[in-house]
């Protein structure tokens, strides 16, 4: 992970603020209570100004006041004992006004408490690709600030409507650390924020000026616009002129996608267009279709705590308890330690092939670090007649719980251990050990290891892989293999400086992508394209938090964006980029590819646990699947028949 480094947010302000005006506006009226004429304002602007009529009146009590700015058409209502500061600046910023309460003589803070900005912002470019040009990361203490990138180091929450206008929402992982909403107003980009580490509280006074903010058409009708700064531009490249997209099928039976929102079980098909809701009992947390879809196991509890396990009907008809908490308390026996609190769950479903019969393990983890996992047992249970008896795993899903993983003929298994990688035919003949040999990689914290990323071939007549060094929480490198299913020494084709988790192979393994940054304190972030034998290795793109987020299933687009705005473009092996969708819905998060012209993914909201479900088309709009909110929100795609 890149380090951060504590800075002073908006220090580049006051940079900024050194500087005097070409133009200097007028300061922002403050107005006393009452008003002397119920839906206008008592200002005091020159008589050289144009004098408008607000769309909306404030209507504060006795002991507020209207702040108004007939130069940038904005007012709000300043809580009792608060002042404000006014500041003009040189360059995009045209005004910046501080915010605090009277009395709060807070020594050791540069920046007010509360802070109102004014951007001027090209009319023909949209917030957040304006917003993502100017994004900076932190710096040193008493350190000179980028220059030109007033928003130091932002992670978008969400993008939503305010009275109109569209805005972004976000917050820093800067220290100070502020929390902004940002407003497209055309011409201007108008921001509020307030300091969320400041030793005084000023969420309530921040949430009450925003909700009183209004704006109206602004007196200075000519802004000059500064000349937009250029993002880094993207290179053409192109690592592979002959690349071919992957042939693939078309979908035979209708997109339909299965989700948990608010607890609650959720399917939605394309034919149908509106999401049905199955279950209402609001504690869900997760759920398995048997393969004809017609139940639904899923399992019940609060938050973090003890499941139960249920089922339904698709129809939402016989809900029904399949096994209790003790049950399943009684399946795994007496814990072996009283110090921690301890769960047990239903794991690892797997349905019985023409059956509404499942199969499953039961685990028990406790609450401390390398807790997991206490084996209560393989057990099915008939859903229909609520039957249980021992279940005794196959050799294939037995192998795949070692860590296996099935090649696509089904005929082999490759068990990825904790230093090596083994062969095994389904059947359990034919094993051939350590056909790989890589480092123990532990965890950070806990039990467990990182495992290597293995993949099969299409045609499962070899795998290739990327392994990683013993230490990769402090080295940035990873390695490429080419793994032959007969069991002689797996190949080493490259070994490539860059993030190591963000290491992410094309579907048919021709490709790889990779995030590097070129200083490590920084989080300018290169993303790189290069064959996976390291013959060729390009730059496509650089930027703030530029980041990679997965292949198409043709294997030569895959979606890429910042991580800080969230807003996914379209890239290729061979060419230049364009948006995913027209228009975009972001910030996006959890995408999965259907086929390589539509996408499930979430967006909006304030996170993806949040936000919206949408079905999303290469080039074209959008369909709102439905609200996907929960600390278990979880959703699938039906698999094609």
């Amino acid at each position: 992970m890149v380090s951060k480094v504590v800075h002073p947010f908006f220090l580049v302000v006051f940079v900024l603020l050194a500087s005097s005006c070409a133009q200097k506006p007028a300061a922002p009226t403050i107005v006393a209570s009452p008003l002397s004429t119920p839906g206008q304002l008592q200002t005091n602007t020159p008589a050289s100004q144009a004098t408008l009529t607000p769309t909306l009146a404030l209507t504060p009590t006795p002991d507020e006041q209207v702040v108004v700015n007939e130069d940038y058409g904005f007012r709000f209502t300043l809580p009792p004992g608060h002042k404000t500061t006014v500041n003009q600046a040189s360059g995009e910023v045209l005004l910046f006004m501080g915010i605090k309460r009277k009395l709060d003589n807070t020594s050791g803070y540069a920046l007010p408490p509360i802070g109102l900005r004014v951007f001027a912002k090209p009319e023909s470019t949209d917030l957040a690709s304006w917003f993502s040009e100017r994004q900076g990361d932190c710096y040193e203490y008493g350190g000179q600030p980028p220059a030109g990138v007033p928003f130091i180091d932002p992670i978008v929450e969400s993008q939503a409507d305010f009275k109109g206008y569209n805005a972004l929402r976000y917050e820093s992982g800067c220290w100070p650390v502020p929390y902004e909403m940002l407003v497209d107003r055309d011409s201007l980009a108008f921001s509020l924020y307030y300091l969320r580490d400041y030793p005084i509280d000023y969420e309530a006074d921040f949430n009450q000026i925003l909700a009183s903010l209004e704006f109206f058409e602004p007196a200075l009708q000519t802004i000059e616009t500064p000349s937009p700064v250029a993002p880094t531009p993207t290179p053409t490249v192109c690592i592979d002129e002959a690349a071919q997209p992957i042939a693939a099928p078309p979908r035979q039976t209708p997109v339909e996608v299965r989700f948990i929102s608010a607890g609650n079980l959720w399917v939605w098909n394309e034919d149908e267009g509106k999401a049905q809701q199955i279950s209402k009992t609001g504690d869900a947390q997760s759920f398995s279709f048997s393969p004809d879809g017609q139940i639904i196991a899923f399992t019940r509890g609060k938050p973090y705590s003890q499941t139960e396990l249920w089922s339904v009907h698709r129809d939402g008809s016989d809900l029904r308890l399949l096994l209790s908490a003790d049950q399943l308390h009684a399946m795994v026996g007496e814990p072996t330690t009283t110090e921690f609190i301890y769960f047990d769950s239903v794991s690892y479903i797997d349905w019985i092939d023409g059956t509404h019969t499942l199969g499953f393990e039961v685990l028990r983890n406790y609450d401390a670090i390398g807790g997991c996992c206490e084996s209560g047992g393989t057990w099915q249970i008939d859903t229909e007649t609520g039957n249980l008896s021992a279940w005794t795993l196959p050799p294939d899903i037995s192998m795949e719980r070692e860590g296996g993983l099935v090649s696509p003929d089904g005929k082999q298994i490759a068990l990825v251990g904790e230093t090596g990688l083994t062969l095994v035919n389904a059947d359990g003949s034919n094993r051939r050990e350590n056909v790989l040999i890589y480092p123990y990689v532990p965890l950070m914290e806990g039990g467990g290891f990182v495992p290597p990323n293995i993949l099969w071939a299409p045609d499962s007549q070899s795998l290739t892989a990327i392994t990683y060094p013993e230490n990769m929480w402090d080295e940035d490198f990873f390695t490429t293999w080419f793994v032959p299913v007969d069991g002689t020494p797996a190949q080493k084709l490259s070994e490539i400086s860059g993030y190591a988790f963000s290491a992410s192979p094309s579907p048919d393994q021709r490709y790889l992508a990779y995030r590097k940054p070129p200083d490590p304190m920084s989080n300018h972030w290169e993303l790189h394209l290069a064959t996976f034998d390291g013959t060729q290795d390009l730059i496509y793109a650089q930027g703030h938090l530029m980041d990679f987020w997965g292949w198409s299933p043709d294997g030569v687009h895959f979606v890429f964006g910042q991580d800080s705005t969230r807003m996914p473009s379209l890239g290729s092996v061979c060419g230049g980029s364009q948006p995913l969708m027209d228009p975009l819905v972001f910030p996006l998060w959890h995408l999965t590819w259907i086929d390589p012209q539509r996408f499930v993914f979430i967006a909006g909201g304030d996170g993806p646990s949040e936000g919206e479900l949408w079905l999303g088309t290469v080039g074209g709009d959008s369909v709102l699947i439905g609200a996907y909110r929960g600390d278990y929100a979880f959703y699938d795609i039906k698999p094609d028949q």
